[in-house]
């Protein structure tokens, strides 16, 4: 105590002691704020919409990988055959970019199979309702009108519409 009753506290404890319980606060007030939006996000039935992007991920990762072993296959083929590997490079590089949008619908529906989209309740009211008017498999002008009435009174966009009524359309073709 010596230390402190002659005055000669130095400026770097004096400092410390100042910011430790600012440093400290600001720590415990991250983390309420974290878990509170995470706890928000759970209660949302996704994590900043992290259900779409994995399967956005998954079905990108299945095309790369695909394509990086067509090629691969492809190259060695024709260097073997014609001695000429680029010729089968290309080949396959063509193939695979002329099927893209094919080859992603299919990759979207294994994704979807294996990690299906959790909705929130008032999508999923949506969706009952949009059931509902696809059991015709056609939606007439007047349940087009219901169905954005049922939407702006359940607070849902026009993108999360758009979103949700090709969800219900990519479900129906995996049944």
């Amino acid at each position: 105590d010596e230390f402190v009753s002659n005055g000669d506290v130095p400026l770097w404890a004096v400092l410390t002691g100042f910011t430790t319980p600012f440093i400290i606060g600001g720590m415990v007030l991250a983390g309420l704020f974290e878990g509170i939006v995470f706890t928000y996000a759970v209660m949302k039935h996704e994590v900043l919409g992290i259900d779409e992007r994995l399967r956005k991920t998954f079905s990108g990762a299945l095309f790369a990988g695909l394509g990086t072993v067509a090629f691969l296959v492809a190259t060695e083929l024709m260097e073997s055959i014609a001695g000429m590997g680029w010729v089968g490079g290309v080949l396959i590089g063509i193939t695979i970019l002329s099927l893209r949008k094919p080859i992603f619908a299919t990759f979207s529906k294994i994704s979807f199979s294996i990690m299906p989209e959790s909705h929130t309740q008032t999508e999923q009211t949506y969706l009952e309702v949009f059931a509902i008017a696809m059991e015709d498999g056609i939606i007439t002008k007047e349940e087009r009108k219901m169905l954005q009435i049922q939407a702006r009174t359940l607070g849902l966009n026009e993108s999360r519409i758009t979103h949700l009524e090709s969800t219900y359309h990519l479900n129906q073709e995996c049944e």
